[in-house]
């Protein structure tokens, strides 16, 4: 009873947690963050600007709402969001965004929805860049330099810009010179905040109190070691206790764990003490209860990757205590241990990083799900989100995720922690008493058979359980003698590295099917996997990872024969502007390039050393010796003469510029000209320039014919020298007055060119396309052009003989034939029937009269009296009508005149209760009024209808609402037919 209360009140406060602080419950990434809730962790897609640097780093803060969660703001290193991922303005943040600790969020306690974004660029980017002459991220964006360095805050208000928010204050700094390390507590008093930095080049932290009023000066606390040096002196990370009591933080600088107490009322650290991290150091996170502290640590080994999370136990108090592997993972993929406390009450790890062909193919997280447990009862568990990049988690303030009491250990099952195996099986069962149990491997029952090595872990509990209420382990290790592979190594690629396996050990067997006991790795190495039997018959199966360092690389290839003018490349890897470690060439000459170019026959070597090993090649080179074709000097031809290549070698393969294989071509045009000669052996190309001179280019053009009568003038050119046609003449030009051959001889610039021109006359037909003329619409005319033309051009662009006439217009037709061009235009014109109306039947009152005016023209007007005037007054009723002709027709139209009561009348009363009958209150008889205005207004005086339309009346309506029943006051102004004005006004009675 006592576990079921203990379980159930544990679920309690993670529910309540959860619930209570919404406002950091996602973690941004790209394209996918995290949502934490109760349903457990949920991705979700993050639109961010294309250039944000989270799509190479992925991380940022999510500021929700406390109470629905809800996502408010999201701040990744340069950029702001709001709720609709909606860029806000004054950006981008100057900070570095491959940095752990580039941004940070802390609202001001005032209520105000106010927020200090600190942002930093620390000195860990810019030393990298200086340090190695590499181009980081961060001067990608033009901030590598010292003025941008250091810590930097802005100010976020969200209620600014209609409540889309603004940023009101911008990077304004706040120290310079720091390490990239930020941790956030929160003051003794429950309400502002610590903002806890380091300085580059001493052993300063500094303490800025985060107010309502502002940040105040930093309390400095000079403890711990002195980052300086390096770029990799400045990596570390910093994570404070949920309780705030403790501060934790590593450095690569010594691989140390770094532990502070921390003063949550003052702002100071003291009682330094620390311990050194297998490999490299990275994250540090506390257990919710403060009572656990976790360091992840990874490190590059010959087969891949090498990351642990270890577990230290905060109730010794002791550092020097060696701690507890609660996840140890190699391989090719990379396990990212950066760790965040979540709202679900675990510890989250980055997790697998995989990257195949210079990308990353696969990221998930991994999780610490009983982070309040000691060793193997933390629980690891593996791929529980899958994630595209989540790099960097936020960096939060400490007490979110803490659990205010401490948490009992749950019960260790009684069970073997080593268990020797032969060959075959073996089974491992867990101690009764709980209703299920889940091991590492995924089996639940409560006995598992296994047939390899490695740790098994269980838990136990009653059924469907979310918090086990007992653990255990077993490690099963074979029981066969050791055949010991050695360590992971990675050597120098000069010799093989070979592997030696004991006389007993029988039936060896290597990954690859080589059966050897003595074996050379063989380039360019990996992971060799052995299967061998010892003497008592037991398996032993062993690994070892053996890579050959690439680089350095001397490989010159085997010794060659070259032809002559031909040269050879020999290079050393790698080039030395593309590593930190120095590089050091020789060569058999005392030259320290790392390339060497041979042009001369000899025997040649080069040497190489990097990161402790050292490589030489040598080669021995020899050249051909033959005799050099040439196709002879450039050359100037005249205009007309052509010039013969030849090959002066035989029996050999030929290629020429223009593509042909033959041994000879000819030169007609100026250019570059290249024959390359292939014996056998070598190759040989020689080239030759051939240029024409252009000052003794004459060109009459083509023979043509012209119209009979034409004189046409010939141009040999404006050229330095002297001419002669063929009549004697020795000008440039020569007009030619009748047909004939024409000819024209010149010399200068050294040449003497000749040309000739025939002349021939014809004659062409007349063209004539008409006179001017109209047709009517509906009907159609076409165009044609008379016989005898062999070209023609319309107005509209038609190559044609004839066009199709369907609008009015002038058109136009060049027509040539034989040289000779002839042209003619025609106007046409399109009419139509006339197309009036008299106008509808109307009234006609005593002693006015109506003016019949056609609103058309037409040649001939006929009244229905015989009147032909193209108007007609109408003094009495009656019938009439006219008709108008033009050339296309004749149409006619009638009106029927009345005589009328024409005085405007206004009912007393109305009902609108839509039946039909008086249901609008309007003037009748509106009959020819030049202009009308109503207006009616209720017994207020406010009016209620007014229209200008003499046939629109008032419904009883107002803004679309029913008026009550009563006296309405109306006004009526109207100007008649015969100008003259008629006003009215009385009351009407709205009935209902």
């Amino acid at each position: 009873m006592k576990s079921a209360f203990f379980l159930l009140a544990s679920m309690i406060l993670c529910c309540l947690h959860l619930q209570a602080q919404k406002e950091w419950s996602v973690w941004p990434g790209l394209p996918l963050g995290v949502r934490f809730t109760p349903a457990g962790p949920q991705t979700f897609s993050t639109p961010v600007h294309p250039d944000d640097p989270i799509k190479y780093v992925g991380g940022g803060v999510t500021y929700s709402d406390p109470q629905s969660g809800k996502e408010l703001f999201t701040v990744t290193s340069r950029y702001v969001y709001n709720s609709e991922y909606q860029l806000l303005e004054n950006l981008p943040l100057v900070s570095c965004s491959e940095n752990r600790y580039a941004i940070q969020v802390v609202p001001i306690p005032d209520g105000s929805n106010r927020f200090y974004l600190f942002h930093t660029f620390p000195e860990t980017g810019l030393l990298l860049a200086r340090q190695s002459g590499l181009q980081t991220r961060c001067s990608l964006y033009g901030q590598s330099n010292s003025a941008t360095g250091g810590l930097r805050y802005s100010i976020l208000d969200r209620t600014a810009n209609g409540g889309r928010g603004r940023i009101i204050r911008q990077n304004v700094l706040l120290a310079g010179n720091l390490v990239d390390r930020i941790a956030l507590v929160k003051h003794a008093n429950g309400k502002d905040t610590w903002l806890v930095a380091h300085a580059w080049g001493s052993n300063a932290f500094l303490s800025y109190l985060v107010t309502s009023t502002g940040i105040q000066q930093a309390v400095v606390s000079n403890i711990g070691p002195v980052f300086t040096g390096d770029y990799k002196a400045s990596i570390g990370e910093i994570n404070a206790s949920p309780n705030g009591n403790l501060i934790a933080a590593t450095s690569q600088a010594g691989n140390l764990l770094e532990l502070y107490d921390f003063d949550k009322a003052t702002g100071a650290l003291s009682n330094y003490r620390s311990t050194a991290i297998p490999g490299q150091p990275g994250s540090v996170c506390f257990s919710p209860d403060n009572s656990k502290l976790y360091v992840g640590s990874s490190e590059t080994v010959a087969c891949g990757y090498l990351s642990r999370v270890f577990q230290f136990d905060l109730d010794t108090n002791d550092l020097t205590q060696k701690p507890f592997t609660v996840f140890e993972g190699s391989g090719e993929a990379q396990i990212n241990t950066q760790m965040a406390r979540a709202p679900d009450g675990s510890i989250y790890l980055a997790g697998r990083l995989l990257y195949r062909d210079g990308g990353l193919t696969q990221s998930s997280l991994y999780r610490i799900r009983f982070p309040n447990q000691p060793r193997n009862a933390c629980t690891v568990e593996e791929n529980v989100v899958n994630t595209s990049y989540l790099d960097h988690f936020p960096n939060l303030i400490n007490d979110y995720g803490q659990q205010q009491t401490a948490e009992n250990p749950i019960t260790r099952l009684a069970m073997p922690e080593l268990v020797p195996f032969c060959n075959g099986m073996v089974t491992l069962t867990a101690p009764a008493g709980f209703s299920e149990y889940r091991w590492s491997n995924g089996a639940t029952g409560r006995t598992i058979t296994v047939a390899q090595r490695g740790l098994y872990k269980v838990l136990a509990g009653p059924a469907g359980f979310t918090k086990p209420e007992a653990y255990g382990f077993t490690e099963v290790l074979p029981a066969g003698k050791t055949v010991n592979l050695g360590k992971d190594t990675t050597v120098c690629a000069n010799n093989l590295y070979a592997l030696k396996i004991p006389a007993n050990f029988r039936n060896v067997l290597w990954q690859d099917g080589d059966t050897s006991s003595l074996r050379p790795v063989p380039r360019p190495g990996g992971k060799q996997m052995l299967s061998a039997i010892d003497d008592n018959g037991c398996q032993v199966i062993d690994s070892v990872c053996v890579f050959y360092k690439q680089p350095p690389l001397a490989h010159f290839g085997k010794d060659t024969t070259l032809c002559q003018g031909q040269e050879l490349t020999l290079t050393l890897e790698p080039a030395a502007n593309t590593t930190i470690s120095p590089v050091v060439y020789n060569w058999q000459d005392g030259s320290k390039q790392q390339i060497f170019q041979v042009r001369s026959p000899g025997v040649y070597w080069g040497q190489v050393s990097f990161e402790g090993c050292t490589l030489s090649d040598t080669i021995k080179v020899d050249y051909l010796s033959q005799a050099p074709f040439s196709l002879g000097g450039d050359t100037t031809l005249c205009p007309g003469d052509s010039l013969q290549l030849s090959a002066p070698v035989t029996n050999a393969l030929y290629l020429w510029s223009d593509g042909s294989i033959g041994p000879a071509i000819w030169a007609k045009n100026s250019g570059l000209f290249w024959l390359r000669i292939n014996n056998g052996q070598c190759t040989q190309t020689d080239t030759i320039r051939v240029a024409f001179r252009t000052g003794a280019a004459i060109d009459l053009g083509r023979d043509t014919t012209v119209c009979t009568g034409t004189l046409l003038t010939l141009s040999a050119g404006n050229l330095a020298g002297s001419y002669r046609w063929q009549d004697g003449s020795t000008a440039p030009q020569f007009t030619a007055t009748a047909p004939g051959l024409y000819k024209v001889q010149f010399s200068g610039d050294g040449c003497t060119v000749q040309d000739s021109i025939r002349i021939n006359w014809t004659a062409a037909p007349t063209l004539f396309l008409g006179n001017d003329t109209l047709i009517c619409e509906g009907q159609e005319l076409s165009l044609l052009a008379p016989e005898g033309f062999s070209s023609f051009k319309w107005q509209d662009g038609s190559l044609e003989n004839s066009i199709r006439i369907n609008s009015s217009g002038t058109y136009w037709l060049q027509a040539a034939t034989d040289g000779c061009t002839r042209s003619d235009t025609i106007d046409i014109q399109y009419g139509a029937l006339p197309q009036f109306s008299l106008g509808q039947d109307t009234l006609l009152c005593a002693g006015q009269t109506l003016v019949l005016s056609p609103s058309a023209t037409a040649d001939s007007y006929r009244w229905q009296d015989g009147a032909s005037t193209s108007t007609y007054r109408v003094q009495i009723p009656g019938t009439y009508w006219v008709t108008l002709s033009n050339s296309c027709g004749s149409t006619s139209d009638e009106i029927i005149v009345t005589a009328g009561n024409c005085a405007l009348l206004l009912p007393n009363a109305f009902t609108p209760n839509a039946d039909g009958l008086n249901d609008v209150f309007r003037v009748k008889n509106p009959h020819g009024l030049q202009s009308f205005r109503m207006q009616v207004f209720n017994r207020w005086g406010q009016p209620v209808f007014i229209t200008n339309d003499p046939g629109q009346g008032w419904d009883g309506r107002y803004k679309g609402l029913p008026q009550p029943s009563g006296n309405y006051l109306y006004f009526v102004d109207a100007v008649d037919q015969a100008g003259k004005k008629v006003q009215l006004k009385g009351n009407v009675v709205l009935i209902r």
